[in-house]
């Protein structure tokens, strides 16, 4: 599945370093997902105590029908007209002129729980990448931006999304009251820019200080002062405030928290215990310490703070965000002679198991609402700066990931107190060790053979005249996932989608009944879909079409040359091999130049990283040409996808998906001493041959296409063997599909 940009500051320049603090009061840090009914006041968390937070009866896992959107489902049009009418005059209350409501919860998640869904409830648009800002001012435009505080035209509501959701916005937005901000087209300013050149000068912006990343507003900060301007931290929630005073009996009020168990990643799937992971937390932090020791500073811990990371860090798993195997928490490590680790989280969630394997390592466990309550209690403990630069003692800091909220870095104290730097757990959890390998390897193998069973299906019902729609289609492949051993559910929505639909990126089907395309055998199908198993999560994309010779030749022709240039770029990328401290953003070009030679590309990156059991999305590593790729070099045991494809607007979509391993190289010479890598494909699905053009192949590519089908086959066959009579119909498809050569 192709990866979204998250950070709110992604179109910041990094080059920035000035750091400007807060003008406002220290903010209230809140919890999310703090829902109350409209008769009782919303009860926000305090720096400095730990009030009682009120919750609405839990729920359990969210149907998938009511899970937040990892594509392009479209809903319909919400009549938001009173929503951003309150939003205005709680705005105009906090004398602010400008409010941002990003896409993110409080934990920087990718795809937030129903409850923290708040950009979509002020919107009505429900894809999964966007940031919307409300004025209560008009905007300065032209040479009046740069010198001038002339105001033209209305204040506005406004979405800032990217090409993969313009048709979406389009379709949900209320021309009447929302403008869509078409991101990457020439002359439309992204949300970092308009707030800092297009409000009129001196105009303060407001903030949810829990939902924006410190250094995104050191970096948005250092860029608004050119204007006069400034962010406020406010001490609610605006949305909230208006989401909140929804009875609950209505359909539109908002969901409670999730309150599901969290149970444990066993020791025998995780390869390494609690303990011995916060030892390498403890390690890293130490590392720092001597890079840091030059500025007086010595960092007493570090805190996690999101869901991921607090899951890799515990061995711990749960279900509070759909198809990311995570929960609510946060954690803070100290060194060791600071402290034991704290978990903060729901006690009453924890399994049996879950608050046994934490008492063993020695991790204490405090209520999630404590959380910042005690990075104030630390923070006032940290010696000060005084005399640390004359050398009578040392600035004591914590460290927090890049993606950590300002709300953390103000508990802590704010920056005198805050070391903001690169999280150690994202480096740590991105090395597989052997254990997640074998993991990931045995449930790739379970994966193949339900994909193997779903395509054999498929094709036997649209050979037989059968209707199946785009999101039938994917529940049936849900539906014999569910069948393999370890399934825990699907790591993103399906991508299920023919014909036209193959050509947006990011397109799910509308699970509302007789609202999906009907998959038809005459057009390109497309499926990217993926799973979580208790060993592994799984990411693959497969383009079939299941009657190639009832297509129009040329267009087939078209197809068939697109197809095979693609598949010239995965296999450039599988078989790939490249020296130790070579990054992804280099690798990419592999993936393209097949396509170039046509005249052809794609506006999406090429991999990201993939997690064990965990987010299917997993920084730091990634191919692309974004400069972000640039940053981390891959390194042994980083599990990626390979996904290069190509888009035709309007009539078909193709793109080819494997997972891979990052493996030590066997080379003839060592240039250098340094080693090289390549890669280990983890994914076994064949690749239809139907589609390829083999006289624009080599013969090594050829030779890789038909090892590939043999590797398939051994490994999958016996799977479905075993299965007897449910498996038959897939195995006699996995023959025919892998035994045919190029």
């Amino acid at each position: 599945m192709l990866l979204r940009q998250t950070s709110l500051a992604r179109n910041f320049h990094r080059s920035l370093t000035t750091r400007v603090t807060t003008t406002s009061p220290q903010p209230l840090a809140r919890l999310p997902c703090s829902a109350t009914s409209a008769a009782s006041p919303i009860q926000h968390l305090q720096p400095y105590h730990s009030p009682t937070l009120h919750r609405r009866a839990f729920y359990s896992s969210p149907s998938r029908a009511h899970q937040p959107d990892m594509g392009a489902i479209n809903k319909g049009r919400i009549d938001t007209t009173a929503r951003v009418a309150h939003l205005r005059a709680l705005m105009a209350q906090h004398e602010v002129q400008a409010y941002v409501i990003p896409s993110e919860d409080a934990h920087a998640s990718e795809y937030p729980a129903e409850c923290d869904l708040r950009r979509t409830f002020i919107t009505g648009f429900n894809g999964s990448a966007g940031t919307a800002v409300v004025t209560t001012v008009a905007p300065v435009t032209g040479s009046a931006a740069a010198k001038s505080d002339k105001e033209i035209g209305e204040p506005e509501a406004l979405l800032f999304t990217d090409g993969r959701y313009f048709l979406q916005a389009g379709q949900q937005l209320q021309p009447e009251v929302w403008k869509l901000m078409k991101q990457g087209e020439e002359g439309v300013p992204t949300w970092t820019e308009y707030i800092t050149s297009h409000l009129p000068p001196s105009s303060v912006v407001g903030i949810d200080p829990s939902l924006l990343a410190i250094s995104d507003y050191q970096d948005l900060s250092k860029s608004m002062a050119k204007r006069n301007c400034s962010l406020k931290s406010l001490p609610t929630n605006l949305i909230d405030e208006i989401w909140n005073a929804i009875p609950s009996n209505d359909p539109e009020a908002r969901p409670a928290a999730p309150r599901n168990e969290i149970f444990i990643q066993p020791l025998k799937y995780a390869g390494k215990s609690v303990a011995e992971k916060v030892n390498e937390v403890r390690i890293e932090v130490m590392k720092l310490n001597k890079e840091r020791a030059r500025q007086g500073v010595t960092l007493q811990g570090f805190v996690a703070t999101m869901m991921d990371e607090v899951a890799w860090l515990l061995n711990l798993r749960g279900t509070d965000v759909p198809y990311n195997p995570v929960f609510f928490g946060f954690a803070i490590v100290p060194l060791q002679d600071k402290g034991p680790a704290t978990a903060y989280l729901d006690h009453s969630k924890l399994t049996d198991e879950a608050r046994e394997q934490l008492v063993e390592a020695g991790v204490a466990v405090k209520p999630y609402e404590s959380f910042y309550a005690d990075l104030a209690a630390i923070g006032s403990s940290l010696a000060s700066a005084q005399g640390a630069s004359e050398g009578e003692g040392k600035k004591e800091k914590f460290l927090i990931g890049k993606r950590g909220s300002l709300a953390v870095s103000d508990a802590l104290g704010g920056l005198e107190k805050t070391d903001v730097d690169r999280s150690p757990v994202i480096d740590l959890k991105s090395i597989k060790n052997e254990v997640e390998l074998e993991g990931f390897r045995h449930c790739h193998i379970q994966d193949g053979a339900a994909l193997a069973n779903y395509f054999a299906w498929l094709e036997a019902e649209l050979q037989a005249g059968k209707t199946v729609r785009e999101y039938e289609g994917s529940e049936k492949l849900k539906a014999f996932r569910a069948a393999m051993p370890g399934f825990k559910g699907e790591s993103f929505t399906t991508i299920s989608s023919t014909g036209p639909n193959a050509a947006v990126i990011h397109y799910s089907p509308s699970p509302e009944e007789g609202k999906s395309e009907v998959i038809e055998k005459t057009k390109i199908y497309l499926c990217d879909s993926g799973a979580q198993f208790q060993d592994g999560t799984t990411d693959v994309t497969r383009t079939l079409h299941f009657a190639p010779s009832e297509e129009n030749p040329a267009t087939l022709k078209e197809i068939r040359t697109a197809f095979t240039r693609v598949l010239q770029g995965h296999i450039a990328i599988d078989e790939a091999v490249f020296p130790k401290g070579t990054t992804g953003y280099l690798l990419d070009v592999l993936a393209r130049r097949a396509l170039w030679e046509e005249g052809l590309d794609y506006r999406h990156g090429t991999g990201h990283g993939v997690g064990s059991y965990l987010n299917v999305h997993e920084g730091p590593a990634g191919i692309g040409t974004r400069l972000v790729f640039n940053e981390t070099p891959l390194r042994d045991a980083m599990v990626l996808s390979n996904e290069p494809g190509f888009y035709k607007d309007g009539s078909w979509g193709i793109r080819i998906e494997n997972l891979v391993i990052v493996r030590p190289a066997k080379t003839q010479n060592n240039f250098g001493g340094k080693g090289y890598f390549t890669f280990e494909h983890l994914t076994l699905c064949p690749i239809q041959t139907s589609l390829i053009d083999a006289s624009l192949l080599s013969v090594k590519e050829k030779e890789w296409i038909n090892a590939y089908h043999d590797e398939v086959l051994k490994k999958v066959g016996p799977v479905l063997e075993k299965q007897g009579k449910d498996g038959e119909l897939g195995l006699k498809w996995l023959e025919r599909e892998c035994k045919e050569r190029v």
